[in-house]
């Protein structure tokens, strides 16, 4: 965001030209700012951008039914689903969308929706790519899904759970689009662009190709929630059984 490398660019220039030690006793004629004043000029340089960065921040965007958790399905869900709907804008035959557990970093709460809210929940300006990739080559990403007890996922179904030592979970009966997944069929899926580069392990897309959009995923979340308030529509995940440990 612009406002945001001005104000830390500012900081930058501010604290980089403060005086050293060494500064003083080479210069003795120097009289240096004292601190207290020294932040009011800093306070004076950054106040106007911050004051817009605040106002924009506090921006009331939708209105949530629900708290979506960190770590918890109602918000990984909720993510996936807006990310695979602004793939779809690009691509229209995406099939479905992965992402990781880590990458959202807050909650969003119960109630008003700030643009903060979201720019708190995905901090990184990570963009919405497309993979193409053939059905036999999903295998490792299904067992990534069982490994991790689930990740956000939108557009597809499967069934994970503990293996025979308990400690290998397994996967069963994924489907893609209400389908049984085809492993002679090719499939794009949407993800982001730090994961198709083999982030968070996930080695198994190096295999795929890269379709870019340029779209980053914190705005597929804001446009998202912006579009379902135009129409007067509150923020209502709920669970949809799309990811079920049933063995």
């Amino acid at each position: 965001m612009k406002k945001n490398r001005i104000i830390f660019f500012l900081l930058f220039l501010v604290i980089a030209c403060k005086p050293t030690k060494n500064d003083l006793v080479l210069n003795a004629g120097y009289r240096p700012i004292q601190d207290g004043k020294e932040d009011s000029v800093i306070n004076q340089i950054i106040a106007p951008y911050k004051m817009a960065l605040d106002s924009e921040m506090n921006e009331v965007i939708g209105i949530s039914n629900v708290a979506m958790e960190k770590g918890g399905e109602l918000l990984k869900f909720f993510v996936a689903d807006c990310v695979l709907e602004y793939a779809r804008i690009i691509y229209p035959e995406t099939d479905f969308c992965l992402l990781n557990n880590g990458g959202l970093r807050a909650s969003i709460p119960l109630g008003d929706i700030t643009v903060g809210n979201i720019y708190e929940v995905m901090p990184f300006d990570n963009e919405i790519v497309v993979v193409s990739l053939k059905g036999d080559q999903l295998l490792p990403m299904f067992q990534y899904i069982a490994d991790k007890h689930g990740v956000p996922i939108a557009g597809m179904t499967i069934q994970i759970g503990p293996g025979f030592d308990k400690e290998f979970w397994k996967y069963k009966e994924p489907m893609i689009g209400g389908k049984l997944f085809d492993p002679t069929k090719t499939y794009k899926i949407a993800t982001s662009d730090y994961l198709a580069n083999g982030g968070d392990n996930m080695t198994f897309w190096s295999t795929g190709t890269i379709e870019t959009t340029s779209i980053k995923i914190r705005d597929a979340i804001i446009n998202h929630i912006r579009l379902q308030t135009a129409q007067h529509v509150k923020i209502n995940p709920g669970l949809d059984g799309r990811i079920s440990a049933t063995y």
